[in-house]
């Protein structure tokens, strides 16, 4: 499983996060807002099935580090998604971006399983966009813990940025809570 950006630009790699904080300092407020704009992108982008009648939800797993709430309020019934992705200037970093990240992202303190990739898709602004998301289905009524961890094997950059051994981001992590009602 693979991922990077802002926010990673991983993923996404797209971070500063709320369980978590990158290694090393960046400049926050640009690949903060440019995180926002991609995710707003992937999620209206990004259409996984639903196996059921029941209502699809899409939640980040990136939260923090796009700037958006740490907790997340599900309808009891709804069917979750959950998302990342790595967002970069270029086809070819967009490329390295998931050659090099090592992603784990756990649901409830479970690795997720049957993870499917979009591969790179350029944005309304040029960029490349790499998704990675999940179904995890209908969550009992409760809250659930979500995290996020990347690092990259080798180092790579979504244009903006670097990540990996000796960038500015070497790790990425987030936790998030999804709240089912």
């Amino acid at each position: 499983m693979k991922k990077s950006v802002l926010f990673l630009a991983v993923a996404a790699m797209l971070l500063t996060a709320c369980g978590g904080q990158a290694t090393q300092p960046g400049d926050a407020n640009a690949a903060a807002k440019a995180t926002r704009q991609a995710a707003k992108e992937t999620q209206a982008a990004l259409a996984p099935e639903s196996s059921s009648n029941s209502k699809l939800v899409r939640v980040s797993v990136m939260c923090t580090l796009q700037g958006q709430p740490a907790d997340t309020t599900v309808a009891a019934g709804a069917e979750v998604v959950l998302f990342w992705d790595w967002i970069a200037a270029t086809q070819e970093q967009a490329q390295a971006g998931i050659d090099q990240s090592q992603i784990v992202v756990t649901l409830d303190g479970q690795p997720l399983a049957k993870i499917h990739t979009r591969k790179a898709t350029q944005t309304a602004d040029g960029k490349f966009n790499v998704t990675w998301w999940s179904n995890v289905g209908v969550l009992a009524a409760g809250a659930h813990t979500v995290t996020y961890s990347a690092s990259w094997k080798g180092q790579v950059t979504d244009g903006t940025s670097t990540f990996g051994p000796g960038g500015m981001f070497e790790t990425q992590a987030d936790t998030c809570t999804i709240t089912v009602q």
